[in-house]
């Protein structure tokens, strides 16, 4: 026979696991406060929140700064999200535009804006290029020009608006370094 109390007890507890975590409180919840523990724990927390794809905090998606704030700081890049005033400031600066594609929804796409874009060394990255930010879901025209359909992706595009190449999926800050500095030099070399 079940026991009603300890039934009670049980379905508690997954709750409170199950919600720490989706908002981060895994490595609490896996304990032991081993380095293997919080590995494990770090990447539970990460599938259970990409599972939980619910509309990114306000802080992680904010509005868009205007061209003469579109250089990256050392402390975070500085997204455009009009498409316009990238492909502008590209032809004035000489530089590229990286498009950051994302969704409300994608759960990796918050992920990778929380792990790789504030890696400094990527950052330092991103400041070679012009960087923007589009929701396909938000804005139709960016949609039907670049046929996004797998998030996140990153797309770099020549100063006219024609794409150059893309990137798709979550990136580690040494993956993404390393797939932007080879896309770099592949672009380099047929310019030559």
């Amino acid at each position: 026979m079940f026991n009603p109390a300890k039934l009670s007890v049980f379905f508690g507890l997954i709750i409170i696991v199950s919600l720490s975590f989706s908002i981060g409180g895994a490595k609490a919840v896996a304990g032991g406060g081993t380095a293997e523990a919080s590995v494990a724990a770090g990447a539970t927390s990460e599938i259970g929140a990409s599972l939980n794809q619910t509309a990114p905090a306000t802080s992680e998606v904010s509005a868009a700064p205007t061209a003469p704030e579109a250089k990256a700081s050392a402390k975070s890049i500085k997204w455009l999200t009009s498409l316009e005033d990238a492909l502008t400031l590209s032809r004035e600066t000489k530089k590229m535009v990286m498009v950051d594609v994302v969704t409300g929804w994608c759960g990796w796409c918050r992920k990778m804006d929380r792990d790789t874009y504030s890696d400094k060394e990527v950052i330092e990255l991103c400041s070679a290029y012009v960087c923007l930010r589009a929701n396909p879901e938000e804005d139709q025209t960016f949609a039907s020009k670049f046929q996004v359909n797998e998030f996140p992706a990153v797309l770099f595009l020549k100063s006219d608006g024609t794409e150059a190449d893309r990137l798709y999926g979550y990136k580690i800050p040494s993956e993404f370094k390393r797939s932007v500095s080879s896309i770099a030099e592949n672009l380099k070399s047929k310019n030559k």
